[in-house]
């Protein structure tokens, strides 16, 4: 019985050594390596500065109009929107001039929760943009109105404050969409 056992054992081992060897056997192959590298590409920077040749300081004299030339640059190879946020403190007194928001204008006015520190009216450039050096103007000129009177304006002073943005363009549908999943909204 002892033999019997053995050589059933071992019938076993030698089944199983097969099984196991057969496995070890089937044919195979490793194919070649391939490494993707990714960089960030500088061209992809969106880089937007705002500059004016007019001057920043202005004495009002009534219905008089001075020549103002904020002019947003945009260089970049991301096709993006445009947008600029205009805080006008002496709107009861004097008109922006050449920013045309009319139907078939340049910029369109956008509602929309405004980065932390900012305040005013935010517009949107009408025309996606990218290249080398874009340049965009905001306005042209400040006319103040002719009612204005010393006796009851002597101490009238306040400021516009113009603020540029630019955002991916793939960021939304449109410029309100992309303002919108950049910044956040606010009903308005």
């Amino acid at each position: 019985m002892k033999k019997k056992t053995l050589a059933l054992l071992l019938s076993l081992v030698l089944v199983f050594g097969v099984i196991a060897g057969g496995t070890l056997a089937w044919l195979q192959d490793s194919s070649n390596t391939i490494t993707n590298t990714f960089t960030w590409g500088e061209g992809n920077n969106i880089n937007l500065t705002l500059a004016e040749t007019t001057g920043t300081e202005y004495t009002i004299v009534p219905g008089k109009q001075d020549p103002k030339d904020p002019t947003l640059t945009l260089t970049t190879e991301t096709e993006s929107y445009v947008y600029v946020v205009i805080n006008n403190e002496l709107a009861d007194y004097l008109d922006i001039v050449g920013m045309d928001t009319s139907a078939e204008g340049d910029w369109t006015k956008l509602t929309g929760s405004l980065p932390k520190g900012i305040t005013g009216d935010l517009y949107a450039y009408n025309t996606k943009m990218s290249g080398s050096e874009m340049k965009i103007p905001v306005f042209t000129a400040v006319k103040y109105h002719n009612n204005l009177n010393q006796d009851d304006h002597s101490d009238l002073s306040g400021d516009i404050v113009i603020t540029g943005f630019a955002v991916q363009a793939t960021a939304g549908a449109d410029a309100q969409a992309a303002w919108n999943a950049t910044f956040g909204y606010v009903a308005g």
